[in-house]
């Protein structure tokens, strides 16, 4: 799994009310990172741009 492919995976299970609340709070946590928050930065910046 590449770090685009993770951090979409964390974003889906964060917000998932079915998912176990262990996996939502590790998500939630790794979504939280500086690295992460840059790379959705970017990412969001580029779709807005095209």
């Amino acid at each position: 799994m590449d770090f685009p492919m993770v951090v979409a995976w964390a974003e889906s299970f964060a917000e998932d009310n079915s998912a176990p609340i262990g996996l939502r709070m590790f998500c939630a946590v790794l979504l939280d990172t500086e690295p992460v928050k840059a790379f959705i930065a970017a990412r969001d910046a580029k779709r807005e741009s095209e």
